[in-house]
């Protein structure tokens, strides 16, 4: 893993523990859906745009 996706990866773990909730425009692919899935699992409040 390079530097800046590991940087990436932190700065995420980082967002999911200190927000109440995330806005998002995903379509259930990708590594964006996985922090959003992530974030799910730990309770918070996924406001996703791309459904709308």
């Amino acid at each position: 893993m390079d530097y800046k996706r590991w940087c990436i990866v932190h700065r995420n773990r980082y967002i999911i523990q200190n927000t109440d909730f995330i806005i998002a425009y995903n379509e259930y692919k990708g590594r964006a859906y996985e922090f959003c899935k992530q974030a799910k699992n730990k309770g918070l409040t996924i406001i996703e745009l791309a459904n709308q």
